[in-house]
């Protein structure tokens, strides 16, 4: 698999993204919460789908 400019510099923005979100520990906490809300809800949604 080949990465192009656009991969590496999207790769770039979410690390430096990623280091100053976690220097804010409320603003850590409430996207674990939201994070772990999403991956519930596609659970119970997988869960009770109808196939």
């Amino acid at each position: 698999m080949m990465f192009t400019v656009a991969d590496i510099a999207f790769v770039m923005a979410a690390s430096t993204i990623t280091r100053r979100l976690a220097r804010v520990s409320s603003l850590q906490r409430n996207l674990q919460r939201a994070g772990g809300a999403v991956l519930v809800g596609l659970g119970l949604h997988v869960a009770f789908q109808r196939t």
